[in-house]
């Protein structure tokens, strides 16, 4: 006889189908897999909730719905059978956020014992795939949204509080993510990545194709971002957000950093998809002007920038390379109170490119 429980929450006015699997089996019906089934609410302080419905659909499905006073409640299923190993899959019908759960794919069994692809394997290797990008943070995600990502899993420690920062900040994306999250424990969430976003949601999603050949032979006389060999995530994703938000036609990232990256995403909130963001290991080989952001240029505001440039920013302490700048066609320098050598890379890019802005 085998035995498998699972607690799970459930809200009032929602459907809930519990699916039943055998060993090896991908949910499909065989006589004699569920002898007897338990379904009860496990925690619940309000007398008034009760369990209006349970509907054993099939020999692997059962159907379970909640009446009474708003809100949401623990439910417990167990399902016994007395020739299978069996493992119970919940997938919610109705009611916004919770209105549908995707369960993890069936599991596998081999020499007996059952094994599926854990969700923290599924985040790691997310993180090690270059055409995969992991999102951490609700901020992030909304942009990541707003601008088209292709989301393939969201996942959330407290759909209430998504619900929340949802409508408060972003209601134009209820449509492209209502039903789609996945709601798992605290204990679940903080093992996906080495850092725990204090908006309780993560992502993974397809990374942008960029064509870089593309982008710097584009006509339009919009300036494109050149990033050379930064060194810190964080500044690389403040450096986009700030080309994005002055309306740079686009980022070219050089160096051994990838600024798809959770942290430059993170820092970044997800402004990565707003544009096309490249990644190149050597310095782009284009027609476009190329003017270099450097202490001995000619100082802004007197400096014009031609159209189309290739706006060159190097590193904090070090600055753009020498190949880079005997390459440059124009140098322009940020004008600095005596003592100060440098700013961060980000304000850099924004006075500069706020600079051709107003100048338009």
């Amino acid at each position: 006889m085998s035995q498998h429980k699972l607690k799970t929450t459930v809200a009032i006015g929602s459907k809930t189908v519990f699916l039943i699997a055998a060993c090896g089996d991908s949910a499909t019906p065989k006589p004699g897999i569920v002898a007897a089934t338990t379904v009860g609410i496990a925690t619940t302080k309000d007398s008034n909730t009760n369990i209006s419905d349970t509907e054993p659909s099939g020999a692997n499905v059962i159907t379970v719905s909640l009446s009474g006073n708003p809100g949401s409640y623990v439910v417990s299923v167990t399902v016994h059978s007395p020739r299978h190993q069996v493992r119970i899959f919940r997938r919610l019908v109705g009611g916004g956020l919770r209105r549908r759960r995707t369960a993890d794919p069936p599991p596998i069994c081999h020499n007996g014992a059952m094994k599926q692809k854990p969700i923290e394997d599924r985040f790691h290797n997310a993180r090690n795939d270059p055409t995969l990008v992991v999102i951490e943070g609700f901020h992030p995600l909304k942009h990541a949204v707003r601008f088209g990502a292709e989301l393939l899993e969201v996942v959330s420690r407290n759909l209430k509080e998504l619900a929340a920062l949802q409508a408060e900040y972003a209601p134009d994306i209820a449509n492209a993510i209502d039903g789609r999250v996945a709601a798992i424990p605290d204990e679940v969430f903080a093992r996906l990545g080495p850092v725990t976003p204090p908006t309780g949601v993560m992502a993974i999603a397809r990374r942008p194709n960029v064509d870089l050949t593309k982008l710097l032979a584009d006509l339009n006389p919009v300036p494109v971002i050149l990033l050379e060999n930064p060194r810190n995530l964080f500044n690389i994703g403040a450096a986009v957000r700030a080309a994005a938000a002055a309306g740079a036609a686009g980022v070219v990232n050089t160096g051994n950093l990838d600024p798809w990256k959770p942290a430059a995403l993170t820092s970044g909130v997800g402004l990565q998809f707003a544009m096309p963001v490249a990644q190149s290991d050597d310095l782009p080989k284009c027609d476009r002007p190329l003017v270099a952001v450097d202490l001995g240029g000619e100082t802004l505001p007197d400096f014009h920038l031609p159209d189309r440039a290739l706006l060159a920013f190097g590193t904090e302490r070090q600055g753009l390379s020498q190949e880079l700048l005997d390459l440059a066609d124009y140098r322009v320098s940020i004008p600095m109170e005596n003592g100060v050598s440098s700013l961060n890379l980000a304000c850099s890019v924004a006075v500069i490119l706020y600079h051709w802005k107003m100048g338009q």
